[in-house]
């Protein structure tokens, strides 16, 4: 049996179709699993970037207790596996205590989308390196195998941790539910407005190229488009779309730029070389306005521009877990 232990479900973010793409995914792979998900009590991101700061924490105890139950009732045997959609869970170490002080032996994986072990993520931001560091690196040695997107984010586990021989790169699940809309002359921005997304640039980029091309349009999506249908009807409108990000382990909201038709526009650093052309990708602010005018002037906005094994993720996911 397979336990997934599920992010709480927000439209808004890529957590409600993680939810039913693995689903999905497990189920076409005739693997035997459980979701474990108890109903959210927060039902919005108050405090928080990616997830509301107090209810991931809520959400995360939940299913602990859950599973728990689950244990006690005799449902959970030797030999099962559990799936952690993020590895950032305190928590999961009472699993692991249970586990061994039980003699009922249980693999644990974890997906990883971030750390201390980066300057940009909000957790190092917030100084939680001083304790979560170590907690970390615990976790490295605590999960059978972790997961990540790509590459680039296993080599900063390494430059922090040294050996990453069970980090996986296996990719994250992604899969497009809407269609190219007919294009029209605008340049978007996909992210979330916090900092290390680094709008700012993108506001710089508007303000010298909207005066030079009146007809064109400069879009910021989020706070500005109401729901994840507005968002994907924007970006299957856009023609372009632009990342100025400081920190990308993964980049969903180019991925999906791209294969809404949208010529992709992205640091030369992070994730995006992985997945990105040379002509996509940028060193410098000079540059970034150059490739952005040269993407305005193309005639053909359907090419998908990334390559990547996103789509067969949970596949690899399930085959290092020896489900396959």
């Amino acid at each position: 049996m397979l336990w997934v232990f599920p992010l709480e479900k927000f439209d808004l973010r890529y957590t409600s179709q993680w939810y039913r793409w693995v689903q999905e995914d497990l189920e076409g792979l005739k693997v035997d699993f459980e979701y474990v998900y108890p109903e959210p009590v927060v039902k919005e991101i108050k405090t928080g970037r990616f997830l509301d700061t107090v209810g991931t924490v809520h959400f995360k105890a939940s299913q602990l207790q859950l599973f728990a139950s689950k244990i006690i009732s005799g449902e959970v045997s030797a030999g099962d596996k559990i799936l952690v959609f993020d590895g950032w869970f305190p928590g999961m170490g009472l699993i692991k205590y249970w586990s061994q002080m039980s003699g009922i032996p249980v693999e644990i994986y974890g997906i990883f989308h971030a750390g201390t072990y980066d300057i940009y993520d909000m957790t190092f931001e917030k100084g939680l390196s001083v304790w979560a560091r170590p907690l970390e690196q615990s976790w490295f040695l605590m999960y059978d195998k972790v997961f990540v997107a790509t590459q680039f984010h296993r080599k900063l586990i390494e430059s922090t941790f040294g050996d990453a021989e069970n980090v996986k790169v296996t990719g994250f699940p992604f899969r497009m539910e809407y269609t190219i809309k007919t294009k029209e002359n605008i340049v978007v921005f996909p992210h979330r407005l916090d900092w290390e997304k680094n709008v700012k640039e993108f506001d710089k980029l508007s303000k010298i190229l909207s005066p030079k091309y009146p007809n064109w349009r400069f879009i910021k999506t989020f706070g500005m488009i109401e729901g994840k249908g507005g968002y994907y009807n924007v970006l299957s409108r856009a023609k372009v779309a632009v990342s100025c990000a400081y920190q990308e382990t993964w980049g969903i909201a180019m991925m999906e730029c791209a294969d809404l038709g949208c010529h992709c526009v992205v640091p030369n650093s992070l994730s995006y070389p992985e997945m990105y052309p040379d002509e996509c990708r940028y060193n410098s602010f000079e540059k970034l306005l150059k490739l952005v005018e040269l993407a305005m002037k193309r005639k053909d906005f359907t090419v998908k521009h990334f390559t990547c094994v996103y789509r067969e993720s949970v596949k690899n996911m399930v085959k290092e877990m020896g489900l396959l």
